[in-house]
């Protein structure tokens, strides 16, 4: 342990008649300061420094001989040990014989010998009706052992006592999925074309006149029987539409005057099947009308435009745009002769478009 130095300047003394070093309270604290570390570095030191006696066990002097690699260690106290590396014992050669036995040669003579074909154990794999070994050697001469299970050979005596009961309970469990499914299949098959299995529901069923596609053909304006001011009866060929007062229907009668065309209050060009009347305030007359017309188109993932082109779209014809998923509407819609082009923002994934054309 270093001694610390514990004042950077002396007071330095002096006699009277000089007043530079009073003995006060200040000078006198340094005094006694500094006898105070003194005493506490001394106790320190005592507590920390070195016995004699463990000092006397420690290593003085270490001598080598590089030709025998003898170390002498000598301690404080004169005590020595000798250390022997037997350099003399280094081996110098190897060799080993057909048996596996090797001979080690030390830098003396000496000479030691091994068999390592001792420690190499001899294992037998045995082919059975169940397991089929086959060894492979390759080029280096390492040898590969394959174990194949023979097929056919596993019986159930080989399984998980449960494996069979659980494949009977899981294959009876897909039966019973099987026939909810059919079930399922059949109610899904009703309530939307109103059969089962092909077979059209009686009327006692909860699905007849009550199915998906009896709303959707109530529902559709592009049929005449339909609509809700229209009452047919078993229609046949030249019969006219006539109203009724009464009932305030549309109903088809035999036409009193001949063809509907020649009805003063109807005027048609080229009926085609499907057409409709529809009467028009303006001409005051009956006319046939083809109905709107749908378009589909698909807005690709990043395009931004998408073109209707048919020869229902007119200068006077209504366009109404719906896209699917409902929500994204375009920024802009140009129309030229027959040609719709709407354009979107880029969409991240395709979005289906419609248009009804209404003329």
């Amino acid at each position: 342990m270093a001694y610390i130095n514990v004042y950077p300047t002396r007071i330095n003394w002096e006699n009277e008649p000089s007043i530079n070093t009073p003995i006060n309270e200040v000078n006198l604290n340094k005094i006694d300061y500094a006898v105070y570390e003194h005493d506490r570095t001394f106790a320190t030191w005592d507590t920390t420094k070195a016995n004699q006696s463990d000092l006397l066990l420690s290593v003085k002097t270490i001598d080598y001989d590089d030709e025998t690699g003898v170390f002498i260690f000598t301690w404080q106290n004169g005590t020595t040990k000798t250390v022997d590396l037997n350099i003399e014992k280094i081996p110098v050669s190897f060799s080993m014989d057909a048996n596996g036995v090797i001979t080690m040669t030390t830098d003396d003579g000496t000479t030691y010998t091994a068999d390592v074909g001792a420690l190499i154990k001899t294992y037998t794999f045995t082919d059975s009706s169940v397991i089929d070994f086959t060894v492979t050697t390759d080029a280096s001469g390492n040898k590969t052992v394959t174990a194949d299970i023979v097929d056919g050979s596993i019986t159930g005596s080989k399984l998980q006592p449960n494996y069979l009961a659980d494949c009977q309970a899981a294959q009876t469990g897909a039966e019973t999925a099987q026939g909810l499914s059919e079930d399922s299949a059949e109610d899904a098959e009703a309530w939307a074309v109103g059969e089962r299995g092909g077979v059209p529901v009686p009327s006692t069923d909860p699905t007849y006149e009550n199915n998906a596609k009896y709303w959707a053909s109530q529902a559709n304006p592009t049929v005449l029987a339909n609509m809700s001011d229209v009452d047919l009866t078993t229609p046949t060929d030249g019969q006219v539409l006539e109203y009724n007062g009464t009932t305030q229907k549309w109903e088809n009668k035999a036409q009193a005057g001949g063809a509907l065309s020649n009805l003063t209050d109807v005027a048609l060009t080229t009926p085609a099947n499907g057409n409709i009347l529809r009467y028009n305030s303006t001409s005051q007359k009956w006319e046939n009308y083809a109905g709107d017309t749908i378009l589909t188109a698909t807005l690709s993932a990043g395009s931004t435009t998408v073109t209707f082109t048919d020869a229902s779209i007119g200068n006077d014809s209504t366009i109404i745009i719906a896209t699917d998923p409902y929500g994204v509407v375009p920024t802009a819609a140009t129309q030229i002769g027959t040609t719709v082009t709407l354009t979107f923002d880029a969409q991240s994934a395709a979005v289906g478009v419609r248009i009804v054309v209404k003329n």
